[in-house]
């Protein structure tokens, strides 16, 4: 149980520091377009 539970953990954080940068990099990607087609189409 202990050695899973360690696993767990280092997969969190191996997720963490993968997953965290592209969904900051995504969802400002995403913010960008929206702002930028909602300035041009009057918004």
């Amino acid at each position: 149980m202990k050695k899973e539970l360690k696993e767990i953990r280092n997969q969190g954080v191996i997720w963490g520091v993968i997953v965290a940068p592209l969904a900051t990099t995504i969802l400002q990607f995403i913010l960008n377009n929206v702002v930028a087609g909602g300035t041009s189409c009057g918004f």
